[in-house]
């Protein structure tokens, strides 16, 4: 006898003879997902279940099987990995098993308010963009990429790992499944490229790159780049024609104007070429547009730190003097408002890569000091190197120099080989002789060049 067709499976429903439900998770367009206990292996995974209502539909259950089977073959630690799929003779639902993913969406850290750390930014569109290319190269085209499918998880050691959700309206060469309508508009209309909101036949992983442009504009500022449209038009449809016609402000303009967020100088540059309405003008794959993107962060950093280094206060000009008349006295030096730092690391090296520029309070060495013991986490145990520009970075208060020395004394416990400075001058690097001397770090640790300092962090000459 068949069990009738629920809108939601109750907890402790044992579906499909093995996945006894713990909870519901959420419903989309095409089902429902559940937590549930492999009751074969006591493990918890997430039951995805076709909707009651899209059964009947041929084309649903055609989307549904292709959701499916369109990743199966992909291996990355980017994509949610699909443990099982089949139609329960139960209930007659079609529905898959994926691996349960732990943490949160980054849409839900965005609809909460929280500003995603710059640097991690970077990250999760990079981990993304690999998603991406493994995607695109394997003939997938996800088509609904946003911040509600990128999903913020944690490995074991504590490193951040981004998974792609939700292939709901994938397109795929796959000639296995066919009679699947891939015209019409689908996906989520802020994110959507020009082709696919005129619903042209031929939207390709071009498509997949025009929305993680808009993903990373919305990372940065807060809010999708076309919320103002949305806000104005008050219809998808409506706001389907001014993405058509593309965008009449600047990326940086708007960012400033809405959200007082202060892009880096050439995103507009970088954000024209990631969402070009023609096709061809993009980025060529995810991973080029976001390591191009991470370049122009890096330049607008060295120079931020340029612009703090010409800002500091010149000794004026001696001039001869009455010995009668008294010398006038020198104006104290004062504070340069800009400050910051910026901590990476090199997977590939082990190189750990900190920026530190401007005169900091004790809250600023203390977040760096958490910065930087949180980032280097994953390579506790491993031998790793430090790159520090202090090029910008003025002696600090005992206080704020405290928080410095901590970053080192951790490195050196935790399997430091060896660590170089960058100063800005042969005399910045006598003056900071002293300080080498303190930290027990060798006198030819400083250099005025990044190519020397690799060199010497990489191969120890």
């Amino acid at each position: 006898m068949l069990l009738p067709r629920p809108a939601l499976l109750p907890p402790d429903t044992i579906f499909h003879g093995r996945y006894r439900v713990i909870r519901a998770i959420k419903s989309g367009g095409m089902g429902t997902v559940y937590e549930v206990v492999d009751e074969r292996t006591s493990s918890r995974r997430a039951l995805k279940v076709m909707l009651p209502n899209l059964v009947t539909s041929e084309q649903g259950r055609k989307r549904f099987e292709l959701e499916a089977r369109a990743t199966g073959a992909i291996e990355s630690d980017h994509i949610v990995r699909i443990l099982d799929v089949g139609i329960d003779p139960g209930t007659e639902l079609p529905f898959l098993v994926m691996e349960l993913l732990r943490g949160r969406d980054l849409g839900a850290l965005l609809d909460q308010g929280v500003r995603i750390a710059l640097e991690d930014v970077l990250r999760y569109l990079t981990q993304t963009a690999v998603a991406l290319d493994k995607l695109h190269a394997a003939g997938v085209v996800h088509r609904d990429l946003k911040p509600e499918n990128i999903f913020l998880s944690w490995r074991d050691d504590g490193t951040p790992c981004i998974k792609v959700l939700d292939f709901g309206v994938v397109k795929t060469v796959d000639p296995v499944v066919d009679g699947i309508t891939t015209r019409g508009i689908l996906g989520t209309p802020l994110y959507m490229a020009p082709e696919q909101v005129e619903a042209a036949q031929d939207v390709g992983p071009a498509a997949d790159i025009y929305a993680l442009g808009q993903l990373a504009y919305e990372l940065l500022v807060g809010e999708p780049y076309w919320a103002e449209e949305l806000e104005r038009d008050g219809s998808p449809i409506l706001l389907a024609a001014d993405i058509s016609d593309g965008p009449l402000e600047s990326p940086e303009a708007r960012a400033k104007r809405r959200k007082r967020v202060d892009l880096p100088p050439g995103f507009d540059v970088w954000f024209a070429g990631v969402t070009a309405k023609s096709v061809a003008a993009r980025f060529p794959r995810a991973s080029v547009a976001i390591t191009a993107l991470t370049d122009l962060v890096r330049e607008s950093v060295r120079a931020l730190q340029e612009q703090v280094s010409s800002a500091k206060p010149k000794a004026p000009a001696s001039v001869s003097q009455p010995a009668s008349r008294p010398q006038p006295t020198p104006s104290p030096v004062r504070e340069v408002a800009k400050k910051g730092f910026l901590v990476t690391v090199d997977g590939a090296t082990n190189v750990v890569r900190v920026d530190v520029w401007g005169f900091w309070d004790v809250g600023d060495g203390k977040g760096y000091w958490e910065e930087f013991e949180r980032k280097t986490k994953p390579l506790l145990g491993n031998p790793w190197y430090v790159l520090a520009n202090i090029s910008n970075f003025p002696p600090q208060k005992p206080d704020v120099s405290a928080f410095v020395e901590k970053t080192m004394t951790h490195a050196r416990e935790n399997g430091l080989v060896r660590a170089a400075n960058l100063v800005s001058s042969a005399l910045g690097r006598m003056q900071i002789q002293r300080l080498s001397v303190e930290t027990g770090l060798p006198l030819y640790s400083f250099f005025t060049t990044e190519a020397e300092a690799l060199r010497w962090l990489l191969t120890g000459k």
